[in-house]
């Protein structure tokens, strides 16, 4: 698990918010009117579809751009946010190609 808002603060980020991530590293502004929305409700309607879309499109790449900065930060990073991996498992680099993510196709997502 991973929470793109503790590594925020632990960047000492201005925000931790999703939207300012959004904005930082994909230049993304998100809608959050259906934040707060009853998602208990079935179905859901076409705008908190659009809206979950949208708000979770770019997650594995914020995670990415996360975790290279925290690798980055080295000891700057609490040992208490350190996890260890288990005996066996193979190390898995952090490295992110610029190109790992696709466009998206909600409104207001910059592409280029």
């Amino acid at each position: 698990m991973f929470d793109t808002g503790q590594a925020a603060r632990v960047l000492e980020y201005p925000s931790a918010g999703l939207a300012h991530l959004l904005q930082h590293f994909v230049g993304f502004s998100a809608d959050k009117r259906y934040q707060l929305a009853d998602w208990r409700i079935r179905p859901l309607t076409p705008g908190m579809v659009h809206y979950a879309r949208c708000d979770t499109h770019f997650l594995l790449y914020v995670h990415d751009r996360l975790k290279q900065e925290l690798v980055a930060a080295g000891e700057k990073v609490p040992n208490s946010f350190r996890v260890p991996q288990p005996p066996g498992v193979p190390q898995v680099g952090l490295a992110v190609e610029s190109d790992s993510w696709h466009p998206c196709w909600c409104s207001g997502a910059q592409t280029s």
